[in-house]
């Protein structure tokens, strides 16, 4: 009878090479996964609101602006400073929803914080 399995055990027999044949994964089977998994279609979905915000505050004012979360419709977007902010909050945020609705991002609300300085 084999001994029971514990942590010690374990990490043991984890850290011994394996020596057998594993079988080969077709390239274009991992490939067609990853698109369709959810991490890609997050990505998809960022790329579409990268370009709304271009559209929409130009390539010097998108270029100091983050997406940081998009999450049941609420996309949080990060400014680098206070003045950029404000601007966002009280100037381009109709302009904004419009241009994330008529892209299809669904987005159907957006928060706007400053950015933590690292």
């Amino acid at each position: 009878m084999s001994s029971p399995s514990t942590p010690e055990r374990d990490r043991r027999l984890a850290q011994k090479p394996r020596y057998a044949w594993r079988d080969a994964t077709d390239a274009g089977d991992i490939a067609g996964e990853l698109m369709k998994s959810e991490v890609m279609r997050q990505a998809r979905r960022f790329a579409k609101v990268r370009e709304c915000l271009r559209s929409v505050l130009g390539p010097r004012q998108s270029a100091k602006v983050k997406p940081a979360t998009l999450a049941a419709g609420v996309l949080t977007l990060e400014a680098e400073d206070t003045i950029l902010l404000s601007e966002l909050r009280n100037v381009h945020h109709t302009a904004l929803l419009g241009a994330f609705a008529a892209a299809g991002t669904g987005v159907s609300r957006v928060v706007v914080r400053l950015q933590r300085q690292k």
